[in-house]
């Protein structure tokens, strides 16, 4: 019998909605740890955090070149 193989992984929740406006759109990632714990992943994290990038879709209406963006 094979042993048991097990994934150590970060989960990350959010949803829509801000203080008494009810959510609308709720979302979960899960990112294998080895590679949340990257350094070209750190340095992408870092690049959001200090503002050089944005994944915050908030105007987002279907417009398809904007949606090929996004992907």
């Amino acid at each position: 019998m094979d042993p048991v193989k097990t994934e150590v992984i970060k989960i990350f929740f959010d949803e829509s909605g801000k203080r008494k406006n009810k959510p609308n759109l709720m979302g979960g990632l899960s990112i294998p740890a080895i590679v949340y714990e990257s350094e070209k992943f750190q340095l992408w994290s870092l690049r959001l955090r200090d503002g050089e990038i944005n994944f915050h879709w908030t105007g987002y209406n279907g417009f398809a070149p904007l949606r090929e963006d996004i992907k």
